[in-house]
């Protein structure tokens, strides 16, 4: 499996957001923007009980939608979009592709 270290898991207008020279990402390390500081955190609130941040992805799986459509693809259809991904790609730096790779690979092996 390729290695995504320093990938953040919100891939959401990437590239886009590269090329344009914004940051709309929480976590973008890979281009020197923000970022998100532990010591910035707020301290856990007492409700009833404490309470803390909610992880959102823990428990979820964020590929099982991804993998279903990819799965009723026929082969045209899977080489329409291997292309479409090369095609707008083109260009981009080797750690959104190394990023990508990781993603990719979580869906599905082909």
């Amino acid at each position: 499996m390729p290695r995504i270290d320093g990938c953040f898991e919100r891939s959401r207008k990437l590239l886009a957001t590269y090329e344009r020279g914004v940051s709309t990402q929480s976590e973008t390390p890979p281009f020197n923007g923000p970022f998100e500081s532990p010591e910035f955190k707020e301290p856990p609130q007492k409700i009833s009980g404490n309470a803390d941040r909610y992880h959102h992805r823990e428990g979820n799986d964020d590929y099982s939608q991804a993998r279903a459509l990819f799965n009723l693809f026929d082969v045209g259809q899977k080489s329409w979009l291997f292309s479409n991904i090369a095609e707008s790609m083109q260009g981009a730096p080797d750690t959104i592709f190394e990023c990508q790779l990781g993603y990719f690979e979580k869906v599905h092996p082909d």
